[in-house]
């Protein structure tokens, strides 16, 4: 805004804030932006139940977040996403495996029901193996944190493997 606003110049500088806003406004590409990198960890050996892999959203900026990991599966299994932090744990639909496979499963997760935006929130990849003997690697999770058009996210979280 300039200094001393004469009335010439007050026209000029609204008109030029509406622009800037319309501008804003009309943005037709909704935006995403990676969540915060963290040093490579090693794949988590699930066989049994428990949590594989963590993912951290050190400051949340969307309502919508893809999550993709790698996975390696013999025999069959159950992944879950699930946040921990609240009581009543919001969390994804389960998504089954049955038999051997090796591909990558994604979550397309809507949270604005439960996530405040510019809170931490720390979303645990829950696995389970589901008979004795069979084994899967849970490699760490990628994030995406976007806006809920993006991706068409869900708030079962539309897991897909692929």
């Amino acid at each position: 805004m300039p200094e001393n606003l004469q009335p010439e110049t007050m026209s000029t500088w609204m008109r030029d804030v509406e622009r800037r806003l319309r501008a804003v406004e009309s943005r037709s590409v909704p935006v995403g932006m990676p969540l915060t990198y963290r040093p490579f960890l090693p794949p988590a050996e699930v066989t049994g139940l428990g949590t594989a892999q963590t993912l951290y959203i050190p400051y949340a900026g969307r309502n919508a977040i893809r999550v993709v990991m790698f996975l390696d599966i013999t025999g069959s299994g159950r992944i879950t996403l699930q946040n921990t932090d609240y009581p009543g744990a919001p969390a994804t639909q389960t998504f089954e495996f049955v038999g051997t496979a090796t591909g990558t499963l994604t979550f397309d997760w809507d949270i604005s029901d439960w996530a405040t935006m510019g809170e931490i929130i720390e979303i645990r990849v829950q696995a389970n193996v589901v008979n004795p003997g069979d084994e899967m690697l849970v490699y760490q999770p990628i994030g995406f944190e976007c806006d809920v058009a993006l991706f068409n996210a869900t708030d079962d979280g539309n897991p897909v493997f692929a």
